[in-house]
């Protein structure tokens, strides 16, 4: 095939319709009626076919002259070319660019040049290969051709197999669960390309499965979503945790970037931890923040207790200066919005200290900025205590004490300590003179 597409003729010859139907069979292929070899549309066809050598085959019957029109592979449509044969073939080679390749196919890194070449916003539906259910999935690829179809040369779609692409869902937001068929939209094939996420929400359908299997509603959903964004009206995704469904007054608030909207217009002021969950006792500070939501459930019309991790989660510029993955803990004061309207007040940090406060100097943040007669600090402290002792931390992971690297009790070296088979190393205490010096 690489010896056909790139050292034989630009353009194939064909004298019956037979002849093409057989090249059609087994390749996306650009067909025209032409005169003769020495014409000048011919020869702006041939000089098109050799730029796009390798992409797509191209065919002529000579005799007399007729339209030029593009067969996809495997499709049983064609789409005939309007545009004009009297420039220098810029036309013509913009017009077969996005029409060289199929209207959904399997992607794969081999592919991602084509893609690029193309400079066009990648559409992708996520099947789940595991699920071996080919039957639903001839009905998504069916969906998502007719959807292709309306969009060709604006956008291009692909299908991907959950086993080697559910990681880039992360992403799109929808990782938290993972839903198949998945749909969504990125800028270009760059892994940093904005990315946009059609979610199958309650209000459309009982399921995702519910929703592809009813043709007409799924063509028109991802048609309408294609357009916003296209037209750029489509809210940008971004990575989101699972949003917490079971939220009552007096518990902690877990926020997350899909509903981020209520750090940027809360009803009532949110007492706000931002962390990230690779910091030091996650597990310890994390029952400490549910417990201190239980402590100040009394004040729960006053004020509510919330996190916001952002390992797990984006975090915009802006407001809150931190790097994604900090490992760190900070504390937040974010106003409530106006109640005659207008931008919500600016956010006020803890500084004493800055990270990782004790919940005391959190509580009395609480307080100074609610009004210190509104809440009593000692009262607040005994009922965080009390809710430590109901709701204890989980206890820390155990040490790997049981690998034995030389075969002896003692896991890495000697029931004496050190490191079995590194005697020779000698004293290491001495390590500091180079260079280390006191912390």
């Amino acid at each position: 095939n690489i010896k056909k597409n790139f050292f034989g003729p630009a353009v194939t010859l064909v004298k019956s319709d037979e002849e093409l139907a057989t090249l059609k069979e087994s390749n996306t292929t650009c067909f025209g009626n032409f005169v003769s070899e020495t014409s000048p549309r011919y020869r702006l066809f041939k000089k098109v076919a050799g730029l796009m050598r390798g992409e797509l085959v191209f065919a002529a019957k000579l005799g007399s002259d007729g339209g030029i029109e593009v067969w996809p592979h495997k499709q049983n449509f064609s789409a005939k070319f309007d545009g004009s044969l009297e420039d220098n073939g810029t036309a013509l080679y913009e017009w077969l660019r996005p029409r060289s390749i199929p209207l959904l196919q399997e992607y794969d890194w081999q592919l991602r040049e084509t893609y690029e070449k193309l400079g066009l916003p990648i559409a992708k539906v996520w099947l789940d290969d595991e699920a071996k259910n080919p039957s639903f999935d001839k009905v998504v690829r069916h969906v998502v051709r007719r959807v292709a179809k309306k969009f060709i040369g604006r956008i291009a779609f692909v299908s991907v197999k959950k086993t080697t692409q559910s990681y880039e869902l992360r992403d799109f937001g929808m990782n938290s669960p993972e839903v198949y068929p998945s749909f969504g939209i990125a800028a270009n094939v760059s892994f940093d390309a904005p990315k946009y996420a059609f979610e199958v929400t309650p209000n459309l359908a009982p399921s995702a499965e519910d929703f592809w299997k009813d043709n007409d509603n799924a063509i028109e959903r991802l048609t309408a979503f294609c357009d916003e964004v296209l037209a750029g009206t489509w809210p940008q995704a971004h990575e989101s945790a699972e949003q917490q469904l079971d939220w009552q007054p007096g518990m902690l608030r877990k926020l997350t970037w899909k509903n981020y909207k209520e750090i940027e217009s809360p009803e009532r002021p949110f007492l706000l931890e931002v962390f990230g969950k690779y910091r030091p006792e996650n597990d310890k500070k994390k029952t400490e923040a549910v417990n201190l939501a239980t402590a100040l459930r009394d004040h729960a019309d006053s004020l509510t207790v919330a996190s916001y991790d952002t390992s797990d989660n984006y975090l915009p510029p802006g407001e809150f200066n931190r790097q994604k993955y900090a490992s760190d803990t900070e504390w937040y004061w974010v106003p409530a919005k106006p109640s005659e309207g207008g931008a919500r007040p600016a956010i006020k940090k803890l500084l004493k200290p800055k990270k990782d406060a004790p919940i005391r100097n959190v509580v009395e943040f609480a307080a100074k900025s609610l009004g210190a007669s509104t809440l009593d600090v000692d009262a607040v402290m005994a009922d965080f205590e009390r809710a430590m002792r109901d709701n204890p931390p989980p206890p820390p992971a155990a040490p790997h004490d049981d690998i034995d690297m030389e075969g002896d009790e003692g896991g890495f070296g000697s029931p004496g300590g050190g490191f079995g088979g590194m005697e020779g190393l000698g004293d290491l205490s001495s390590l500091g003179a180079m260079g280390a010096g006191e912390l």
